[in-house]
């Protein structure tokens, strides 16, 4: 059975009435009263002058800057003048935040200075207003890190049509519904930087996004500027309003002020009409608005605030051009990482941020760090608390009720109304709630039947359910969101207060420690010196606190063993800690370790001379012990074999005699066989093989022997052409297990060899018991032929 809802797609999609399989559509004079009553209604919910013309005093926290508090203050007290030489002839040294906050309305009249006299630009008021707005809105996100991006004001439109693009999406069904739909409103400073649904982002984290790139670059330095793909994920920007005041170049306010870009924005219209699918036509009223309305010197600049628990997320801290900061300013510098360079960076940029906001910030390129942020799928995510604010001088930003906004929401309601007509099958088959709510919307001004019209406004009501229940669901997961951010934000506090609480203690321990060294009470000094030298302290103690480590250890100082090892861990410590008075002590230290070395390999090799001599000398007397000890049991060998060859022919002679009536009575019938053999056969005669008759019927071996014993010529010891003997023919033989044969061979004078009892020995293997007395008598007859 079909699903309902894709019956229903397909009834809407064609009009089957009439028998054409024609898409619904609407006439272009209703689209464009449709896009009228589209933009009027949009403006309830826009209403936004009020709210960016104010200046709103936010309660100011006493303890800590702005970030761009921090940068100026950085400027007054360093006396930078690189920016404007004459601001510091009208503001005063300031040292104190309030000293800086109240002298603020002078700090308005110094950026309309740097307008009108630095860049030659025309005044204007509104640029006075923007710059207070700004710093207000800084102060009202104080919990929140800031990073500053600009542009020329041709982006300003493509950020609009985004932005408007989403409200037509995000509040067309608020407007187009007869019962209002209970949907927030939306944040009209969440523009979008990239269109979220192009972004590829293949990374797990900005870590594995930063190594890859470092793997990509040839050498230490990277050029974002120069590498489009690296462009797509990242936008740049300055930790301050005011940022890299020396270097224009790297300056986010003065691309503001001067409507400049790195990249140029063309194209970037066609690209989102292809994207969509956009008509055309549209372009041409787009660009008309522009003219009429974008009319400024100034450009497009972006406020973007990172809440605290996720700004090492999105952001890392660099150079220009992309490149991570290299320097070390705080203990999340992690020197030679595992990237493809083996280089440096600092691991995130929080910590930077908050010594950045502390107002004691050590290093004198404080002005010119830049940070890039990251652009990943989840950036743009609405409920992760990441906002976004744009500033312009052209007067749109103050006029959200006013011609240029009415016009490009017109503009927009006609693009996306087409646009939804012409995707109208796609959207009822697909999941998209809200494009689905909006195109029913959008069918109420077209000619359809009643039935139709019943059908619709059911399907309405049943989506907008739908709706409701999902933005509720939407809600929940906010809020549990919310409630794990704050709860990590209370952890994150308590484990600062905490940390402060164990520097203060490890601080008291170094003023101690210091004040034992500089006493000359150098055992009591070593403790605490220790517990500061190995804790995250402020970097000048803890180099201090390293240095009289090392001297201590390197000397050995009163009642203390000298330990090299120690004593260079800690004047290495020192010296990357920037304490170059400390090299000196390193430099003693590596000679000392190196003569030490030497003077260990010299009493290494002499230890090692005398060793071997002894191990010679052991050697020799060993091997004389040896040989004594080798002939002791050659002798009692020999002498142990001569009587073991003893007792076997003894033994062999008894059994002999014992048997040799049995014998001969049972060899008789083969005697009398043999002696007429032998007159007609001659005994040593050989066949074309070289066989002999022995060799052939080796059971006349006794025979044989008792020829031997009357002096018969028998030659027991011949060999075949292929030089096998006759005591190798028997061990081929069927006859091989018969031991008597074999005594009888020996005793005739037959020559056993080692290949003889090789060959017994094999067969040992499988008539063990059988064949293992045969060996004993040929390894004696062996004995015996010698």
């Amino acid at each position: 059975m079909l699903n309902k809802n894709i019956i229903f797609a397909l009834l809407f999609a064609f009009n089957l009435i009439n028998g054409a399989p024609a898409p619904i559509a609407i006439s272009e004079k209703r689209i464009n009263e449709l896009s009228e009553w589209f933009a009027g209604g949009m403006s309830e919910y826009q209403k936004d002058y009020d709210k960016a013309n104010p200046v709103i005093k936010a309660p100011l926290d006493a303890n800590r800057y702005t970030q761009t508090e921090a940068d100026m203050k950085y400027l007054f007290d360093s006396n930078k003048s690189s920016f404007l030489p004459s601001f510091f002839n009208s503001i005063p040294k300031i040292t104190s935040l309030a000293g800086f906050r109240s002298q603020e309305d002078k700090l308005i009249q110094w950026v309309l200075q740097l307008e009108e006299k630095k860049l030659s630009l025309k005044l204007q008021p509104n640029i006075a207003i923007l710059t207070k707005n700004i710093l207000n809105k800084e102060r009202e996100n104080s919990n929140d890190y800031v990073f500053y991006h600009a542009h020329n004001l041709q982006y300003g439109l493509i950020f609009d049509l985004y932005r408007e693009i989403e409200n037509f999406l995000t509040h067309g069904i608020s407007i187009f519904n007869s019962e209002k739909y209970d949907k927030d409103k939306l944040d009209t400073n969440k523009i979008q930087l990239r269109a979220a649904s192009g972004i590829n982002f293949p990374y797990k984290n900005i870590n594995e996004f930063i190594e890859y790139w470092e793997k990509y670059f040839t050498s230490s330095t990277w050029n974002d500027d120069a590498t489009p793909e690296l462009r797509k994920n990242i936008i740049s920007t300055n930790l301050a309003l005011f940022g890299n005041s020396a270097n224009w170049g790297e300056s986010s306010f003065y691309y503001f002020i001067t409507s400049t870009s790195i990249a140029s924005s063309a194209g970037l219209l066609d690209n989102i009409f292809t994207t969509w699918g956009f008509d055309n036509k549209y372009k041409t009223e787009l660009n008309k608005l522009y003219e009429n309305f974008m009319t400024t010197n100034t450009g497009h600049l972006l406020q973007v605030f990172i809440p605290a628990h996720l700004v090492d997320q999105y952001a890392f801290a660099t150079h220009a051009f992309a490149t991570p900061y290299r320097y070390k300013i705080t203990n999340t510098f992690v020197q030679k990482y595992s990237g493809a360079l083996n280089l440096s960076r600092h691991s995130d940029i929080k910590s930077i941020l908050d010594l950045y906001r502390s107002g004691n910030f050590p290093i004198g390129s404080f002005d010119s760090i830049q940070a890039r942020v990251v652009l990943m799928p989840s950036f743009f995510n609405p409920t992760n608390g990441i906002k976004m604010f744009r500033y312009t001088t052209s007067g749109l930003e103050l006029e959200y009720g006013g011609d240029y906004r009415k016009g490009l929401r017109i503009i927009v309601a006609k693009m996306m109304i087409n646009y939804i007509l012409k995707k109208q099958a796609d959207i009822l088959n697909g999941n998209d709630l809200q494009l689905k709510q909006i195109f029913y919307e959008i069918l109420q001004w077209a000619d359809l039947s009643a039935a139709q019209q019943a059908q619709i406004d059911k399907d309405k009501a049943d989506n907008l359910q739908k709706l409701k229940d999902k933005d509720k669901t939407d809600k929940e997961n906010k809020e549990k969101a919310d409630k794990a951010a704050k709860a990590k934000e209370a952890k994150d506090k308590a484990d600062k207060e905490k940390a402060d609480k164990e520097k203060e203690k490890i601080t008291k321990q170094y003023d101690l420690g210091w004040k034992y060294f500089v006493n000359g009470n150098y055992l009591k000094a070593i403790q605490p010196l220790k517990e500061s030298a190995d804790q995250n302290l402020d970097i000048s103690k803890k180099s201090s606190a390293s240095d009289a480590l090392a001297t201590i250890y390197a000397y050995g100082l009163t009642g203390v063993n000298k330990n090299l090892n120690l004593a260079k861990q800690y004047a290495t410590t020192a010296v990357n800690s920037g304490a170059t008075w400390a090299q000196t002590t390193l430099d003693y230290i590596n000679t000392e370790i190196k003569n030490e070395k030497a003077a260990k390999e010299k009493l290494a090799k002499e230890k090692a001379a005398l060793v071997k001599a002894a191990q010679d000398k052991a050697a020799a007397a060993a091997k004389a012990k040896a040989l004594l000890a080798a002939k002791a049991k050659q002798f009692k060998t020999t002498t142990d074999l001569l009587t073991k060859q003893a007792n076997i022919i003894w033994q062999f002679k008894v059994a002999q005699a014992s048997k040799k009536a049995l014998l001969v009575k049972k060899l008789a019938p083969q005697v009398n066989k043999l002696k007429k053999d032998l007159v007609t056969v001659p005994v040593n005669i050989k066949n074309a093989q070289g066989q002999t008759p022995l060799m052939l019927d080796p059971r006349r071996a006794p025979i044989v022997y008792g020829l031997e014993k009357k002096k018969a010529k028998v030659t027991v010891n011949a060999k075949d052409a292929k030089g096998k003997s006759v005591l190798q023919y028997l061990i081929a033989s069927p006859f091989a297990g018969n031991i008597n044969l074999y005594r009888a061979l020996i005793n005739a004078g037959a020559k056993v060899n080692n290949n003889d009892i090789k060959v017994v020995q094999n067969k040992l293997k499988t008539k063990p018991k059988q064949l293992k007395p045969i060996v004993a008598v040929l390894q004696q007859g062996k004995k015996l032929n010698k």
